[in-house]
């Protein structure tokens, strides 16, 4: 890997989330004009004009890395580029919240090495939350109000599955029919303390990454969609993987969780998940 600093990078990319954060809250009073993406959900203007602030801003800090990001995949500028260094973008997870005022939706912004996560940002604009984390420098949260990031600590429990808040997401509403995700959900909400669905994959990550869920698992995800959060719970002591292997990207599906129920939660749920996930 190439000597970059992460840590002083990462700082630079917070100011990047946040300054897309201003815009995407001034561009949040005026008319939206919303679009279909078939198999992906909504776009509006805003998600594009995020977007654009964001890779102009990246470009400066870190020229010689390509660019993954969501709008700019659906709008076919460019295809899918090469090289060593990537910057992997979604410039508003949960437009679905956005576009109806509600206020889980956020900024995620990861740097790759060769497909792997090495920095992670991700910024809800309306509570001003945001969550960092660099390969091998832990995960960081800074909450609404606070002026400095505190470090995430790694959290030991022997608690019981049942004990366990979990989250997830839902394929369905990207178009494609996936039975298997309502068994499993049903198999969740039986054996533990409650599954939340908050309609942002990112936030799910950052959240689970900072205590407040146990695990989390979705399928037909996009890089852009686990990329940051990827990193932000590793570096946070957050078991992470696809349903059929090491964590991967661009693998489609994700299961993650505190290491003491990983097992557990993989055992509940992967016999009915597998089933069409291969």
């Amino acid at each position: 890997m190439a000597v970059i600093q992460l840590s002083s990078l990462c700082s630079r990319v917070v100011c990047v989330a946040e300054e897309a954060g201003d815009l995407i809250e001034k561009m949040s009073r005026l008319p939206l004009q919303i679009k279909h993406k078939q198999g992906q959900g909504l776009v509006s203007q805003v998600d594009m004009a995020s977007e654009k602030l964001i890779i102009a801003r990246l470009k400066e800090l870190l020229p010689q890395a390509s660019f993954l990001a969501e709008e700019d995949s659906f709008l076919n500028k460019r295809a899918r580029q090469s090289g060593e260094w990537q910057w992997v973008i979604d410039p508003l997870d949960g437009t679905n919240n956005f576009i109806a005022g509600i206020p889980f939706f956020c900024i995620s912004i990861a740097l790759t090495f060769k497909d792997e996560p090495v920095l992670g940002v991700i910024y809800n604009p309306v509570l001003k939350d945001c969550y960092k984390a660099w390969k091998g420098g832990g995960a960081f949260m800074r909450e609404r109000n606070a002026k400095r990031f505190l470090r995430i600590e790694k959290i030991n429990s022997s608690k019981k599955l049942g004990d366990c808040m979990l989250a997830t997401g839902f394929n369905h509403e990207k178009g494609q029919e996936t039975p298997c995700e309502f068994e499993a959900f049903f198999e969740a909400v039986q054996t533990t303390r409650a599954v939340r669905r908050i309609g942002s994959a990112a936030l799910d990550l950052a959240y689970l990454a900072a205590g407040v869920f146990d695990g989390f698992w979705e399928q037909g995800l996009a890089p852009w969609d686990v990329a940051a959060g990827t990193i932000i719970c590793q570096e946070a002591g957050v078991k992470v993987s696809t349903f059929i292997g090491e964590m991967d990207i661009h693998g489609r599906s994700i299961i993650a969780a505190r290491p003491f129920i990983y097992k557990k939660l993989k055992k509940a749920l992967f016999p009915i998940l597998l089933k069409k996930s291969r």
